[in-house]
């Protein structure tokens, strides 16, 4: 009887000790399997944080951006993680680059890159200015002037006249045995400060085509092209350009922070950095940013608005110089008498055309050696206040005042294209995912700059 009791006895502790030894069982395997959850996401947390830390440092420091390029994105960090906890049962994580740098993401970092540098830096002093030089030369009418000049007869003459085709000695000479009357003693006299002229003219032609321009000055359309390439920058801007406040940050931001025509020797970031520690070459990017052309096209409009705003400005400061026109006056009295004896009276031109062309032309040429000063990272004074230079301007100043006429969109898309060349494509977030027992566990974080 004893012998039967101790067997239920044994049978029911074996029952007991059964139950326990499963639920232990269960419990060891909820832990181990919650352990290996948390490590999983722990992992991918980390790998993902890991990504995000391999920001570009160099982009950070130049540009104030936040981001890195695909090539940084792996599992290593989450497989070391694994392995470190203990685990290696094979699971793998997919890594992805989320959130491709944006327009928007750009414009923020841009936003918060200027609350330490301030107002100071922004150079809208100069779009002002050259704002109003475009309309005072609406106001004299110096567009239509030219224009109407090279619709007309006389242009071919006045062309001959610049290019040296003809000389004014030997249309004198026409003159004098076409009219016996013709009181060329007084024309030579009256003509002589013209050689001047026509001889600066031709060597800002030279210069012209030292640096690369095709323009002659010789050809009086080359004159309204420069004049129109300002004015186009001026009307094609959007209404809207200057209703957002960040816009003149974005237009600084992009004419200091890439290089240009200007050497790279004498050329850096706004925090100096030198270019070529960026890129092999230069590329000519602020000029790419400003008009969407690239390399030397790019150069060459952003030189003719330059050459452009000079004319505009230096047209006005002659036409208001009494000294000046007095003697453009007489050669221009002196040179119609001439054309209109030499055609027959075909060719009548009213001296003060013929004075406004020739200002024109010696405006023309200052332009030229002003251009030329500031594309060699030099300096000039575009304008003055009680005989003080205040407005002296160098390449980039030009460029940020033009820029000030560009909407936001097209200058952050082309910076957004030069710096992806630079850096690889860029982004601003990543995930990763891993799928444990039919069930995904997903990490996924950006900069808090773009939130």
């Amino acid at each position: 009887m004893r012998h039967s009791k101790r067997g239920a006895i044994t049978i029911f502790i074996a029952f007991i000790l059964s139950a326990l030894v499963l639920i232990e069982c269960t419990f060891l395997v909820f832990v181990w399997d919650l352990d290996y959850r948390l490590t999983l996401n722990e992992a991918a947390r980390s790998q993902v944080e890991t990504i995000l830390a391999e920001y570009n440092r160099q982009l950070l420091d130049i540009y104030g951006i936040y981001a890195f390029s695909i090539d940084t994105v792996d599992s290593d960090v989450f497989d070391k993680a694994l392995q470190a906890s203990g685990y290696d049962t094979g699971d793998t994580v997919a890594v992805f680059a989320e959130k491709e740098l944006s327009s928007e993401d750009l414009k923020e970092a841009i936003s918060v890159y200027y609350e330490y540098r301030g107002s100071a830096v922004l150079m809208q002093l100069l779009y002002v200015q050259i704002g109003e030089l475009l309309e005072q030369a609406d106001t004299y009418g110096i567009m239509e002037t030219l224009r109407g000049l090279t619709s007309s007869k006389a242009a071919g003459y006045i062309e001959d006249i610049l290019s040296g085709a003809s000389t004014v000695s030997s249309l004198i000479d026409k003159a004098k045995s076409l009219d016996s009357d013709f009181d060329y003693e007084s024309a030579e006299g009256d003509t002589r400060g013209l050689r001047g002229i026509l001889s600066d003219v031709r060597e800002a032609d030279n210069d012209l085509e030292d640096i690369g321009l095709d323009m002659r000055l010789s050809d009086l359309s080359s004159l309204i092209s420069g004049l129109d390439t300002i004015m186009g920058i001026r009307d094609g801007a959007s209404s809207a350009v200057m209703t957002v406040a960040i816009h003149p940050a974005i237009a600084h931001y992009a004419s200091h922070n890439f290089d240009c025509i200007v050497p790279n020797e004498n050329d850096t970031t706004i925090n100096g950095t030198k270019y070529t520690d960026i890129h092999d070459k230069n590329y000519l990017d602020a000029e790419y940013i400003l008009c969407g052309l690239d390399g030397r096209l790019g150069a060459a409009f952003c030189s003719m608005a330059i050459y452009g705003v000079l004319l505009c400005k230096n047209v006005i400061s002659n036409l208001a110089d009494e000294t000046l026109r007095s003697t453009l006056d007489v050669i221009s009295a002196a040179l119609a008498a001439i054309l209109a004896v030499v055609t027959e009276g075909v060719v009548v031109l009213d001296p003060e055309i013929i004075t406004t062309i020739l200002t024109v032309l010696i405006s023309a040429a200052q332009s030229v050696y002003g251009l030329i000063d500031v594309l060699k990272g030099g300096s000039i004074t575009l304008f003055e206040v009680q005989e003080a230079g205040v407005g002296v301007v160098c390449y980039r100043d030009f460029l940020n005042a033009f820029m000030m006429f560009v909407p936001d969109t097209y200058l952050l898309e082309r910076m957004r294209y030069v710096l992806n060349r630079d850096y690889g494509e860029l982004y601003t977030g990543a995930r990763a995912d891993v799928t444990y027992r039919n069930q995904l566990i997903s990490i996924d974080k950006s900069y808090a700059l773009y939130r």
